[in-house]
């Protein structure tokens, strides 16, 4: 019985059947819901396209790019527009462009001169991280580097709009490895970032594609996991929940919702940290799971909000924009914005303009979807110093609950003595979940590929 057992349909669970099916092996995915795909999800309303979860991917997305190849998917890719490379920042009651160049960056009004020297100054302090000890909050580091206020402002904001969460709240190391082995590599942020650049670059190149640019697919990310379906084809079971997982002296049962059952030498548990430790702790009822159980993971809603051509009159031009944790009270109450049909061609009709926002999903967040959507609306307004902005030609609204792990300090740690647990009591069975580490596409499709 050589068969393995993948229960998980997200991007991991997909990249990881796809690589043992290329790879020759006997392999069945199971995921509960009817469709793959995880957080990954492209919705069409009357001539707009909007995605619930990850809305580009990197041109430099190693994984990503190599994945669209074996699909031949390649010539399906779409580069972001010119337009969508100018991005804001809410500071001092209006949005502000976020320096793109260096004389921009000495310009810009969101740091004052003492902040931008003391960024400039950073490759000039020892900077090497140690690995010894307690790993520094993402913030501590920052702070070190490039003093408070770039700190917050800037680095604040980006936190905001990746994981939902606050920058005090993320380990260094486990958060963010790439900045981290920057450090160790080169001893400065700034040297490592304008070499990742420079890397960044020749590879886009290396693909066609112009650096700095991001991509997708003419009908969305979505598209992507339709072909790993594709190429899956009966080995993919949806509406099939994995109950409970049984180890024996060859492998591993499953229990499957409607009293099915599949058995695999093998198993991947490509799900999210609760359903992950429910199913250890029925195989194994004195695991130790607090790591799983103490896992912090950010509530997150999605606004998607569609105008008709012309209502918004001339349209802003940019990816979208950020708000940055302190900001003052009458800010906007979204994390981040995106202008989403200004990111890639035909993502509205001519004429056309879309919003997508994310917020929190806590108790202040409107539990009716039409006080939702006047909410993106009213935070679009202040965004464009208009009194009110026009009622939607379309709207939809995704509550996605506790969707962004949040990777904490030590957490990277508390993840390897997880896998090792694992490891030593049930040979075979490997752990694929987001909270692992890293939210980005390439970083989940990595995940399963490993």
């Amino acid at each position: 019985m050589s068969r393995v057992l993948v229960v998980g349909g997200g991007f991991a669970g997909l990249a990881c059947a796809f690589r043992l099916r290329r790879a020759g092996r006997d392999v069945q995915l199971f995921e509960a819901r009817e469709e793959v795909g995880g957080v990954v999800g492209t919705h069409a309303l009357e001539g707009f396209r909007f995605e619930d979860g990850p809305n580009t991917v990197p041109s430099t997305a190693g994984t990503f790019l190599a994945l669209c190849d074996e699909l031949r998917l390649r010539d399906r890719l779409l580069g972001s527009t010119e337009q969508s490379q100018e991005r804001y920042l809410w500071f001092q009651g209006r949005l502000q462009p976020l320096p793109r160049k260096p004389s921009s960056f000495l310009k810009t009004p969101l740091l004052s001169w003492k902040s931008k020297l003391w960024i400039l100054s950073e490759p000039l302090r020892p900077g090497r991280p140690s690995t010894r000890g307690t790993e520094p909050s993402f913030e501590a580091l920052l702070q070190k580097r490039l003093g408070r206020e770039a700190t917050r402002r800037l680095a604040g904001a980006f936190v905001r709009g990746v994981y939902g969460g606050e920058i005090a709240q993320l380990g260094a190391r486990s958060a963010f490895p790439r900045l981290w082995r920057m450090l160790e590599q080169h001893g400065s942020l700034l040297r490592g970032l304008k070499h990742a650049r420079r890397s960044s670059a020749k590879r886009a190149r290396e693909v066609g594609l112009e650096p700095g640019s991001l991509v997708s697919f003419p009908s969305g990310l979505r598209e992507l996991s339709d072909a790993l379906r594709t190429h899956l084809g009966a080995s993919v079971r949806t509406a099939s929940e994995v109950r409970a997982v049984h180890a024996h002296p060859h492998g591993f049962r499953l229990e499957l919702s409607g009293g099915r059952s599949s058995e695999g030498a093998q198993v991947v548990l490509a799900t999210p940290a609760r359903q992950t430790r429910r199913l250890l702790k029925q195989m194994e009822p004195d695991f130790s799971l607090e790591s799983l159980a103490d896992i912090p993971h950010a509530s997150i809603a999605v606004v998607h909000v569609g105008f008709a051509p012309g209502a918004i009159g001339e349209p802003p031009r940019g990816f979208g924009f950020l708000v940055p944790p302190e900001a003052p009270e009458g800010a906007p109450r979204t994390l981040g914005m995106l202008f989403s049909s200004q990111l890639f061609p035909r993502r509205a009709p001519t004429g056309a303009f879309a919003i997508t926002a994310m917020y929190r999903q806590d108790d202040s967040f409107p539990t009716d979807d039409d006080r939702a959507v006047d909410l993106a609306r009213a935070d679009l307004a202040l965004a464009l110093g208009r009194p009110e902005v026009p009622a939607p030609k379309v709207s939809r609204v995704v509550r996605w609950g506790e969707i962004l792990p949040q990777y904490g300090v030590g957490h990277r740690e508390r993840v390897l003595e997880l896998q090792e647990q694992v490891a030593k009591s049930f040979p075979g069975l490997f752990l694929a979940g987001t909270y692992t580490g890293g939210v980005s596409v390439d970083d989940v499709l990595s995940r399963g590929t490993q």
